[in-house]
Order: C-alpha cells, then structure tokens, then sequence
C-alpha cells in the first residue's frame, strides 16, 4: 500500500501545471460579456465602457495555490465593495504586471495610476473602482500571507510598483521568464519556484510605503481588523469569540454581525486548518501532532476530525495530496469551472 501511494504521489509531482484557457472570441455577441462578467465574478463585478461588449481572453496556469498567466480585455471598469462574507474565500492579492494600456481609479481611498511596465497589487477583500484602457497584463492571484512576511500587519491594496525602479524591473524580468515556461513546467517545479516568486515580490515593496498604506481608512474597517487580529494569533488556542470581544472592546452581536455566516469559530478553524496544510506540505517529516498543537487545536482528535470534515480526507492521506488540495480550495477553481462551462457553450 505504501508502495502505491508513493507511486501516485510521484505520478502526481510530474504531471504538467493545469492549463487555464480562454477567449470571448467565438461566442455570440449577446453572449461575451455575461461571459467575461462571470469569469471575473469571484474577484470583481465587470461593466463595459460605455455601450461596449465586453471582451477578453485569459491564458493562464494553476501553480500550486497561484493562478499565473495573461490577461486581455477591452476597455472596462471593475469594482467591488469590501468583501462582506468570510465563506467568500476571498483572501488574496491580484498583482499585475501592465504589459499595455493602462489603469486608473481608486483602490479604496487610494488613487493609483499603472501605465506599461508598473505592477500594481489589489487585495480581493476590499474596495476597488477602476478603469481600464485597452490592455494586456501577466496576472498572478496569489494568498496574501504567501508573500514571505507578515502582511497582517500592512494593507498593500492599491500599492504600485513603479516602472522606473531597478528592482520593478527585476521583478519583472522574473515573471515575464516564468510565465514563458510555465507550458514547460511540472507540479514537482512549483515548491522550487514558488519561494523566490514570493521573496522577489516582496523585496519590492518599499516598508515605507505599506506602513503608510497600513494606516489607510480602507484597512480600517472592523471585519478587516478582526481578520488581521485572528491571523495574527492563530497558533493561541484560547484563540475564540471571547479573546475578540475583549480585544476590540466589542459586544457579542457587534462582533457576530461583523462575520455573518458561517461565523467565527467556524472561520478561525479554516484558517487554521488552511495553515497546518501548508505546514504538511512545506515540512513533510513533521508528526501530524505537532502540526495540530502548534495551529491552536487542543488535542490530535480534534485536529484529525475537523480536517477530514473539511477536506474529505485525513492528515495522512492529505500529505500525498496538499497540492492539490490547496488548488481545489482556492477561488480560482471557480474560475475555472466557469471558463470550462462557457467553453462549451
């Protein structure tokens, strides 16, 4: 049996990266952009300029947890409000590179202005109304805290990395190459180029910067401060309802109401369970035990129970697989089933 499991483990490491592709091109007129609009709908609500349709095409690859690739459209504005539901998942950076065109708008009270060559990073929590010109960009949607420091404590929504700067351009000379081979790239390439990804991104991020965009009204809301507390404290197992009340000095239905459905214990426990996978995965020799203990639960059966409740399978059986489990509980499977629906249309 052990034989078998590493069989498929390693059958599963050297298959090539799932392939994300599609074009409005040959749909219907009346079509393209309830087509484009569902496509975009996990992240933001689309509308077209003026009495335009909406067009577009996507080229892009699952990269373990990161969706990686192009993006064309039209012109267009997007926008959403600040995320209002924690079952929305919606716990990510978008940060394009501008290949051409441009954009220009507010992310929350932020006003940025990208042009060919800058990167712009908008986290798909909170408040975005933005322009679009004709344009083309590489586009990674990436977990906000796989970028190798602690973002908890910053809000990089609506930071812009400048064209002119010499680590902007690193960077991008770094994406534009990985996206050149992703065609090439197997499963077991991921965990290798995934952590020089993250550093050079966040190298290019001046502190300066995110610690004035920390301070920002956007980032000040109580369901994101409440967010920003729990994955700060998600390995204290007295981590609950109780520790946040007396933190934020708030009453129980302020802080229920601030959650919605499915409410908080519920949340904290996704989140912890969303750790102590990555844990499995970036450190596969570590006792399961260990792993439970250190990301706030009580005991091993308490661990084992609610993750084979969320994941439909044991810690064990999930070390062979976490790859593939963190792909299927990311937003961007909805993305992908979409584009496989109107694929097909």
């Amino acid at each position: 049996m052990q034989r078998q499991q590493r069989h498929n483990k390693t059958g599963y490491m050297e298959q090539p990266l799932p392939h994300v592709q599609f074009t409005t091109h040959g749909l219907k007129k009346e079509y393209k952009s309830k087509a484009w609009r569902d496509i975009s709908a996990p992240f933001f609500h689309v509308d077209p300029y003026r009495s335009e349709t909406l067009e577009g095409e996507i080229d892009s690859y699952l990269f373990g947890d990161w969706m990686f690739g192009t993006i064309r459209c039209n012109r267009h504005r997007f926008f959403r409000e600040a995320s209002t539901a924690p079952s929305e998942g919606l716990n990510y950076y978008f940060i394009q590179l501008y290949e051409s065109g441009y954009l220009e708008g507010y992310c929350g009270d932020t006003l940025i202005q990208a042009r060919p060559g800058d990167i712009s990073f908008l986290d798909t929590r909170q408040q975005i109304d933005l322009k679009a010109s004709p344009m083309e960009s590489l586009t990674l949607i990436m977990p906000r805290y796989d970028l190798g420091f602690d973002v908890n404590e910053t809000n990089l929504h609506g930071t812009l990395l400048r064209r002119e700067l010499p680590l902007t351009q690193l960077i991008s000379a770094h994406l534009k190459q990985l996206c050149a081979i992703l065609p090439e790239l197997r499963q077991c390439d991921v965990p290798r180029l995934q952590p020089s990804t993250r550093t050079l991104l966040a190298s290019g991020i001046d502190p300066a910067e995110y610690s004035k965009a920390s301070l920002a009204p956007s980032a000040n809301s109580l369901k994101q401060r409440l967010h920003a507390f729990i994955d700060r404290h998600l390995t204290d197992p007295s981590l609950g309802p109780a520790m946040l009340i007396e933190a934020f000095n708030i009453s129980r239905t302020t802080l229920y109401r601030a959650f919605g459905k499915p409410g908080v214990s519920d949340y904290v426990c996704y989140r912890r369970l969303e750790s102590s996978l990555r844990d499995m995965r970036n450190q596969p020799q570590q006792p399961v035990s260990q792993v439970a203990f250190r990301w706030g639960f009580s005991n091993e059966r308490q661990f084992q129970r609610a993750f084979k409740t969320h994941f439909g399978m044991t810690p064990q059986e999930a070390r062979d697989q976490s790859d593939l489990l963190l792909q299927r509980s990311s937003p961007t499977i909805a993305i992908q089933e979409t584009l496989h629906y109107w694929s097909n249309h």
